[in-house]
């Protein structure tokens, strides 16, 4: 409410502000079995609106809505009752505002029942979406016990290799696929860090291709932009055996320790 003390008296009111404030007033004191102080009728409510009801009180004494009683003391305060006329007055004013208050009640009523229907709404699409990522957690499961079994299997099928003898040389098909499986396989075991270091690479293929062989097919797939090979900045710190299981380029002497997989 735009109101402001000048001394004791507050400014002047919009119309709009004081039908507020008669209507709170008027039916404030259709509460009261004895006559009220403004204070008593706004209590709880800012100093600024109790200053405005004084005010409006005063003029609800004047056109004979309210009837006034001088305070009981120096200090004390004016006590109003409700006239015949003023009762009346006060009982339309109750009487509009109900129809108001319950269509307020209502809409909040609807609302709340929007939301409902919405959450249980949502809630029915997460526990489809819970099912479906169940459903491809097991078939993602059953697919890695298949494809361990079949690797076990290839393996212990293939004949043992002589300990001198080098594998014998793979077609590009077939090395790229025993590649990707293992680069796939070993990435899963690094947690899907995207970089696979070359001597787990080179371990991996170590009964199906040899290491002139491997260092050749990678270089070549490399250059054909199938892989990414990425050079270690410091190999200085790498041990013996990272180092010498990593893949040096013949012609520039660069280093390649990781291949870049699934980024």
């Amino acid at each position: 409410m735009a109101t402001s003390t000048r001394g004791s008296e507050p400014e002047l009111l919009t119309a709009a502000e004081r039908v507020r404030t008669e209507t709170a007033l008027l039916i404030a004191a259709l509460s009261r079995k004895k006559p009220f102080t403004v204070a008593e009728a706004f209590r709880g409510r800012p100093q600024g609106e109790r200053l405005a009801a004084e005010a409006v009180a005063a003029d609800l004494v004047g056109r004979g809505l309210l009837r006034s009683h001088p305070p009981p003391s120096r200090r004390g305060r004016a006590r109003y009752e409700l006239t015949d006329e003023g009762r009346r007055i006060a009982q339309e004013r109750l009487a509009e505002e109900k129809p108001g208050r319950k269509a307020q009640a209502r809409a909040r009523k609807g609302a709340a029942a929007v939301l409902e229907q919405r959450v249980e709404v949502l809630e029915g699409r997460l526990a489809q979406w819970i099912t479906r990522l169940e459903a491809l957690e097991r078939r993602l499961g059953a697919l890695e016990r298949a494809y361990e079994v079949n690797r076990d299997a290839s393996r212990s099928e293939s004949p043992p290799i002589p300990a001198h003898a080098e594998p014998p040389v793979p077609d590009m098909t077939r090395f790229k696929d025993w590649l990707f499986t293992a680069l796939d396989e070993l990435d899963r075991r690094n947690r899907r860090l995207g970089l696979v270091p070359v001597p787990q690479v080179r371990q991996a293929l170590a009964g199906r291709v040899g290491r002139r062989d491997f260092d050749r097919l990678v270089l070549q797939l490399a250059a054909q932009r199938e892989i990414v090979l990425v050079a270690h900045d410091r190999p200085a710190v790498l041990s013996p055996a990272d180092r010498d299981g990593s893949l040096q380029d013949p012609l520039s002497g660069q280093l390649y320790h990781w291949i870049r997989w699934g980024m």
